[in-house]
């Protein structure tokens, strides 16, 4: 999605009443719609800063009188503590839905492409907030607008500081680690753990045993952080996914096609991805001195993999072969274009964003949709 002041215009395939969509909380766009009709802007931008938040009400303000709509549903995200979320609960006179995250990114995808079944939807990102109150993203869904079943995560990892880790991805390499190597952890004389430091190590490991100030996340954009880290590309992200970028660029100038181990195990009815035996042979190639970008490659090939294998069980069972792509780790064009014809050579049926973003500009065409058909209000 360009940065322009134009708005995006979609047909919608089902009817809704007159709604607001508040989107998230950095990327935070809005959507307005009535009847088959949506209007989304482009990203405001972060809400935590105060003009873009005033920017953002004059916005909803003017793109109501401009459009002649008056909502009487306002759909905001999940989180409690998004700036978007508590604009919604100041307004009076109207029926508030919450919408879980990654159920609004599917959604959205499936609004752009008019589909009304129930599809596979792989929604990766950072952080989404998740009806369990842990950190969502690297789930598997079989949704529509009216529902979603989370059929499939990446394995929860505790992040030592919680939103600190999204700025200092060493402390989710350290974590990735823990998880992997346990106590045998101070033995592996990697680069990464000298340059955390021995205090700083003995802090962070207390942190995540006492679990203080460790919230689990299933985010797939922290398990790029991590890997960034502990392969030594980035310890600290400057700038939002500046980690994942690196691990992309590096992945690129490799042709490798291997795939690293890891473990699908089924819990309560859910697809549980275990990477640490991925970060096992890891760390054993860096102690090789294996390139970077052997190893960021092949990490980018697990990824596909493990998509892939996940969508064939759940297909297995559920009988679904449309698959939606959403989350901002799908800007990773890479990535994408390692998996998308892995599932269609698998006879998946690929749905990506095409004129919307994967990140989260896009959520709040998903809001409306779902907070429509949750409400059996579709008109």
């Amino acid at each position: 999605m360009s940065n322009d002041s134009a708005l995006y215009k979609f047909e919608l395939p089902i009817a809704v009443l007159p709604t607001l969509g508040c989107g998230g909380e950095l990327k935070s766009s809005i959507c307005l719609a009535a009847g088959k009709e949506a209007w989304l802007t482009p990203p405001i931008g972060d809400l935590e800063e105060y003009d873009n938040l005033v920017r953002y009400q004059d916005t909803v303000s003017a793109l109501s009188k401009q459009l002649g709509i008056t909502p009487q549903i306002i759909a905001h995200d999940l989180h409690p503590y998004y700036v978007s979320t508590r604009y919604a609960k100041q307004q009076e006179g109207v029926e508030l839905i919450a919408v879980q995250h990654h159920h609004a990114h599917i959604s959205s995808v499936m609004a752009e492409h008019k589909i009304k079944q129930p599809v596979i939807g792989i929604c990766w990102d950072g952080t989404g907030f998740g009806t369990d109150g842990h950190l969502w993203g690297g789930e598997f869904l079989v949704a529509d607008y009216s529902g979603f079943k989370r059929r499939g995560q990446l394995a929860y990892l505790p992040l030592p500081g919680g939103s600190t880790a999204i700025k200092e991805p060493y402390r989710v390499a350290l974590s990735l680690l823990y998880a992997t190597f346990g106590e045998q952890l101070t033995s592996l004389n990697l680069n990464v753990l000298n340059y955390i430091g021995r205090a700083r190590i003995n802090i962070l490991l207390k942190m995540i045993d006492n679990k203080l100030n460790c919230p689990l996340s299933s985010g797939m954009g922290r398990l790029f952080d991590g890997l960034a880290s502990i392969i030594r590309l980035a310890d600290i992200n400057s700038y939002e996914a500046e980690a994942a970028i690196a691990l992309e660029q590096a992945a690129g100038k490799s042709s490798d096609k291997r795939v690293y181990p890891y473990n699908v195990l089924k819990e309560n009815g859910r697809y549980i991805i275990d990477p640490r035996p991925m970060v096992k042979i890891i760390v054993g190639d860096i102690k090789k001195e294996a390139a970077h970008s052997l190893i960021c490659r092949r990490f980018h090939n697990t990824l596909a993999d493990m998509a892939l294998k996940v969508c064939r069980l759940m297909a297995d069972e559920t009988g679904i072969m449309r698959v939606a792509l959403s989350g901002g780790v799908f800007q990773n064009k890479l990535l994408v274009s390692q998996l998308a014809p892995m599932l269609a050579a698998n006879g998946f049926e690929v749905f990506l964003p095409e004129r919307l973003s994967p990140n989260d500009s896009s959520i709040a065409l998903g809001q409306v949709m779902v907070a429509n058909a949750g409400t059996n209000s579709c008109v």
